[in-house]
């Protein structure tokens, strides 16, 4: 005889499906599961959310719809070829022209997509799955400064409810430059569900001016970050031994023993070997990222070339710098920028190599 589906119900109150996956579904335990052997496979697991490559403008404003697209007072949205990170475009993203003074957002749907991404099985049609990951990030080339405030980032789920967070802003070191912002999804305000993300936003709040340009390229999510974007390669836990450390410092190797202990390094640090991807305080346990490639930034690249060993730089352990042609202090491999030019005195993003210079402990 054929058993007739029952919804479950607890004291007679008859739960809905989030209630019923979280506390008796059988579903909703072998989803922990498979998600776990799925993390142990792709330990570093990153997902892009999209590339921001288009063949034209018409495609862009088809994807990324604002809610005023009016050319004085909204935001246009069109395909720039210039600046780009990834692919042979972006998305240029001008406010207003003339009366440009309210907020206007611009909003991307999103796509199921399990053939590619397993968490998304367990997921609704019209949206995806971030649960796994911790963080999103994507290159950013601004042209101007922002203050705090101007850009918001904004997911919402199938239900219409949001995850909000600002967009740190665009100092004068960093406008004219590709460089990365890099969020901790946690930090995120607002009642949205990781697991069911149907859309993506940019907010451009009325504090922005006329006529300003934003860039966005290569939307990314990731479940690991070293400060600048996802840690990829070979991660090791180690024990501070130092307060206030946060992700994007170079970890130096401070005391000898089985069990390794970091603080940050600086400038001439011959027991730098990675960079920090957890934050924490003494005696706190974090994750090193200490072999594969990163994304770091340079105070100077007028002398760099690819090959040269780089070493943490003079302002605890937050850039880097060319090391000594010994590479005494080295801990990794300069690749090549990101992709500015060399410009002196401006702070970069650039490619480096863990794991591949000459640095010892001392």
């Amino acid at each position: 005889m054929t058993r007739m589906y029952e919804h479950p119900t607890i004291n007679g109150k008859r739960l809905v499906d989030d209630e019923y996956d979280t506390r008796l579904s059988r579903t909703r335990v072998l989803y922990e599961q498979f998600m776990r052997i799925d993390d142990a496979l792709a330990k570093n697991r990153v997902r892009s959310i999209d590339k921001m490559t288009y063949t034209n403008d018409t495609a862009v404003q088809a994807a990324w719809v604002a809610s005023d697209s009016v050319a004085a007072s909204g935001v246009a949205a069109t395909r720039n070829t210039s600046d780009e990170v990834e692919g042979d475009s972006q998305v240029l993203f001008t406010t207003g022209t003339g009366t440009f003074a309210s907020d206007v957002t611009v909003s991307h749907s999103l796509t199921r997509d399990t053939g590619n991404h397993f968490e998304d099985k367990f997921t609704k049609s019209g949206s995806i799955n971030l649960e796994p990951y911790n963080y999103i990030g994507f290159g950013i080339y601004t042209g101007a400064v922002t203050a705090g405030g101007d850009l918001d980032i904004i997911l919402t789920d199938k239900d219409g409810q949001t995850l909000t967070q600002d967009i740190p802003a665009i100092d004068g070191d960093h406008d004219q430059t590709n460089q990365v912002i890099d969020l901790k999804l946690s930090d995120f305000s607002g009642n949205g569900r990781l697991r069911y993300i149907s859309s993506i936003a940019f907010k451009f709040n009325s504090s922005m001016g006329t006529s300003e340009t934003v860039n966005i390229d290569d939307i990314m999510v990731y479940k690991y970050s070293n400060g600048f974007g996802p840690a990829f390669g070979d991660l090791i836990p180690v024990e501070l031994n130092e307060d206030s450390v946060v992700r994007g410092m170079i970890a130096a190797h401070s005391e000898d023993g089985i069990v390794p202990k970091a603080v940050s390094a600086n400038d001439g640090d011959e027991e730098a070997f990675g960079i920090f991807c957890g934050s924490g305080d003494t005696g706190d346990v974090v994750l090193v990222q200490v072999s594969g490639l990163a994304l770091q930034e340079c105070a100077s690249l007028t002398t760099l070339e690819v090959g040269d060993y780089v070493a943490p730089g003079a302002d605890s352990g937050y850039t880097i710098s060319e090391s000594a042609g010994t590479g005494a202090d080295a801990f990794a491999t300069f690749i090549g920028p990101f992709p500015s030019t060399d410009t002196a005195g401006q702070y970069h993003l650039a490619r480096i190599l863990l794991g591949t210079g000459g640095g010892v402990p001392s």
